[in-house]
């Protein structure tokens, strides 16, 4: 009768090396496949993102006045600390239903609120936002100073103000915000300050991992102005009359120092991944007919 023969050490050793073999060669494949449905993952997310982004932006633009000033500032970049941009505009406004006019009698309505798209380099969030249609504060208690230099020297404490966004044809060619601020009533309330701070103030981020970011303006006349944070800049545009007047007086050619378009390049970052992706849209800006020549 034969011995019982049972597999040799060697045998079992090769084995095991294959099937080790085998299952690295299929963890490395599980891995590969894991990683592109990852990345593949992001690059739609981006898109998602950009999407959402160029509806946000196109819908801004396409409500842009050309009556009211717009202007663009940026701030330089600091070595390997990136800068920013913002874009600020007069946005008319046609969803104004929800003001509560039995609670608010005597108030207005501006149809006019004040558009923010800025890129904030250092945090690599581009921000957007547009200022309140009215703000609202009551002044239960004033400072004597301030209540001696309204009209009359009376006393308003318990009475309630309201500022609504003030549509403005000309801005202040090196300190914007500081002429968006001045329809403030100017009382020492928290809550009583003008359009620029209330804007500021509502700006909210739109979208992270914006590692990089351009802006173009192209005037009526052709001309392309493009900002980045290589420099500190203020670019400012006078708006309109309904005539197309850019003044009192009548002069064919200036509706065309107005923006027609707005370009937008930036580079987001997906930070899983470290994916980075480019994209640029191009939005067109109301504007008004030239007035006819003489």
């Amino acid at each position: 009768m034969s011995a019982r023969r049972g597999f040799t050490l060697i045998e079992v050793m090769s084995s095991i090396a294959i099937a080790l073999f085998v299952v690295g060669i299929a963890y490395t494949a599980f891995q590969q496949c894991r990683k592109l449905i990852v990345r593949t993952q992001a690059r739609l997310d981006m898109h998602y993102r950009s999407r959402f982004l160029f509806e946000r932006l196109r819908a801004d633009c396409t409500s842009a006045t050309p009556n009211c000033a717009m202007f663009v500032q940026t701030t330089a970049r600091s070595g390997s600390v990136p800068g920013s941009i913002a874009l600020v505009f007069g946005r008319s406004v046609v969803d104004d239903d929800n003001w509560e006019w039995g609670r608010q009698s005597s108030g207005k309505v501006s149809t006019i609120r004040w558009a923010q798209w800025r890129w904030d380099g250092p945090a690599a969030t581009l921000r957007s936002g547009f200022s309140s249609e009215v703000r609202e504060y009551t002044l239960s208690s004033l400072a004597a100073p301030w209540r001696e230099t309204i009209e009359n020297k009376l006393d308003y404490r318990d009475n309630v103000f309201n500022v609504v966004p003030q549509p403005r044809r000309t801005l202040s060619t090196t300190a914007p915000w500081s002429t968006l601020d001045s329809n403030g009533w100017g009382s020492p309330h928290a809550d009583d300050y003008g359009d620029g701070t209330d804007l500021q103030l509502q700006t909210r981020p739109a979208a992270q991992g914006i590692i990089d970011c351009a802006l173009q303006v192209v005037l009526g006349d052709g001309q392309a102005l493009t900002f980045d944070d290589s420099a500190a800049t203020v670019q400012v545009f006078r708006g309109v009359y309904q005539d197309g007047r850019i003044d009192s007086t009548l002069a064919t050619s200036e509706p065309a120092v107005r923006p027609r378009l707005v370009r937008l390049r930036y580079t987001m970052r997906d930070e899983r991944t470290g994916l980075e992706q480019d994209f640029s849209f191009s939005f067109d800006l109301p504007a008004l007919m030239p007035p006819p020549g003489p």
